[in-house]
C-alpha cells in the first residue's frame, strides 16, 4: 500500500471546526475535505460536536464491551436507567466544561445511534474481544478526570472505566 494514500473506510459525515479564534478563518478546509471525504461539514462549535460524540461513546462503547453484545441490545428497556445515569453524568461534566448539552436530548441521541448501528459491534467491544487495549482512558476516563478535578461524583462512568480496566489488566495475568 502506498504510504501517501488515505483509505476511507467509514460511512457518515466528517465534521471539522475551529479550535481557537485564529482557526475560525479556515472554513474553506471543509470544502477541500469534502472532495475526498464526502460529506464534510464545518461545525461552528466543534467542542459541542466533540462532547456529543464523547457522550455517545461513553454510553455505548464500554457497555457493549462489558456485556459482549452488539450496539442494538442497549436499546432494551433493561439498560435505560444505566444509559440515563451515564449520559446525565457526562452531560453534567460537559456543561461544567463550558459545553451546553441537554441530558434528555443526548439520551435520545444515544438510543438513536444504538438503533441505527444495531448490528454493529462497537470499537471498544472489538478491542476487548480481541484483547487489545481499548480507548477507555480517552472516553469514560476523560469524564472521570474532569469530574475528579471539579469534585463531581460520576459513579456510572467510574464503574464502567474500572470494569474495562479490570478486563484489560486480567489479560496480562492469564496469557
Amino acid at each position: 500500500m502506498n504510504t501517501n494514500t488515505v483509505n476511507h473506510t467509514g460511512n457518515g459525515q466528517t465534521l471539522i471546526g475551529a479550535w481557537n479564534q485564529k482557526s475560525q478563518q479556515c472554513q474553506f478546509v471543509a470544502e477541500v475535505f469534502d472532495h475526498a471525504f464526502s460529506p464534510t461539514h464545518w461545525h461552528s462549535n466543534i467542542q459541542q460536536a466533540l462532547w456529543t460524540k464523547l457522550v455517545i461513546n461513553c454510553a455505548i462503547n464500554p457497555l457493549t464491551a462489558i456485556l459482549d453484545c452488539r450496539n442494538g441490545q442497549l436499546t432494551n428497556e433493561e439498560y435505560r436507567a444505566q444509559l440515563t445515569g451515564i449520559v446525565d453524568e457526562a452531560v453534567f461534566c460537559a456543561n461544567f466544561d463550558g459545553v451546553k448539552l441537554e441530558a434528555s436530548t443526548m439520551l435520545d441521541t444515544v438510543v438513536n445511534v444504538a438503533q441505527s448501528t444495531a448490528q454493529n459491534y462497537s470499537s471498544m467491544h472489538q478491542d476487548i474481544y480481541n484483547k487489545r487495549q481499548s480507548e477507555i482512558d480517552f472516553i469514560n476516563g476523560y469524564v472521570v478526570n474532569i469530574a475528579a478535578k471539579n469534585k463531581i461524583d460520576v459513579p456510572n462512568n467510574l464503574s464502567l472505566y474500572q470494569k474495562v480496566k479490570q478486563i484489560e489488566a486480567s489479560w496480562s495475568h492469564h496469557d
